[in-house]
């Protein structure tokens, strides 16, 4: 039977790691950081989805966090972390606005990345969780923007968070 992950068509990443970014130092790894085993045949977008997941829940086990997208509140739905699952909104014409502003566009051009964005990220959270992007139902609350002031959604979330 093959052994080295390479004749078998798999992939072992952090063979070795940078142990001293100024004297650019690599050594072998030998337990020092994490590897990941990439099984042969899973799409790159599958592989960097589990790397993603694998460094959020990291993350949420050692410190306070927000994650913005990345399907997160899915990925840490059955972790024992404090978690409060926010879904923000606004209104299309408004983002198109603030787009415009933001990357000095014209209307069109603002209105297709909006619209493009949008169906990238429903693609996106619900291929990978097979829940409806937006749906209130898997989240703890739901703002929207548009309505609400920017710093008034802000603060809604912290006392949610710090009520927990």
């Amino acid at each position: 039977m093959l052994q080295n992950e390479k004749y078998a068509g798999d992939v072992l990443l952090q063979k070795t790691y940078t142990a001293d970014f100024l004297e650019k130092k690599v050594k072998k790894n030998r337990g020092e950081v994490k590897q990941y085993y990439i099984t042969r045949g899973l799409p790159t977008s599958e592989v960097l989805f589990q790397l993603q997941s694998h460094e959020i829940k990291k993350i949420a086990q050692q410190e306070s966090c927000i994650f913005v997208g990345r399907c997160a509140d899915f990925v840490l739905r059955e972790e024992d972390v404090k978690i409060v699952k926010v879904f923000v909104r606004a209104p299309v014409e408004w983002r198109i606005k603030r787009k415009m502003q933001q990357e000095h566009l014209s209307h069109e051009k603002a209105a297709h990345l909006v619209h493009k964005m949008d169906k990238r990220r429903k693609k996106y959270y619900e291929s990978y969780t097979g829940q409806i992007w937006g749906d209130p139902r898997y989240y703890d609350f739901c703002i929207d923007t548009g309505v609400t002031d920017f710093e008034e959604a802000v603060t809604t979330i912290c006392s949610l968070y710090n009520s927990l």
